[in-house]
């Protein structure tokens, strides 16, 4: 069977800490074979102008950046941006963006879709 494995001084074998590169590349290795699927979020804003026959604003609070900031978040839920993208190109953070979307209620529905088996690409 072959001798144990010699352990460093101490007695206790360490594992090696998971950095971020490696964490990285095993998820690419996993979408690259497969193994894992990356799912997309789409927000829809039912209210959105291209949605609807009239044009209508985003009503937020009276908070200033917030509102605007929200007002941006809400001209991207078309359905045709994902979470990941507005965050992007707002410069948010996904968790703001799913926040602002969820204050909505029921006006924001949400479209998941999860990325195709073959699909190796890492981008939506």
């Amino acid at each position: 069977w072959g001798a144990a494995p010699a352990l460093p001084m101490g007695g206790q074998a360490r594992e090696p800490a998971a950095t971020p590169d490696f964490v990285r590349r095993l998820v690419t290795f996993a979408r690259v074979h497969r193994w894992i699927r990356r799912l997309h979020a789409y927000p829809i804003w039912c209210s959105h102008p291209t949605l609807r026959a009239q044009t209508s604003q985003p009503s937020g609070s009276s908070g200033g950046s917030r509102s605007h900031v929200a007002g941006e978040v809400l001209k991207l839920c078309d359905g045709s941006h994902s979470l990941d993208c507005i965050a992007c190109e707002l410069d948010l953070e996904v968790e703001e963006v799913s926040d602002i979307c969820k204050e909505r209620g029921d006006e924001v529905i949400w479209i998941r879709r999860i990325s195709p088996a073959g699909s190796t690409t890492l981008n939506p």
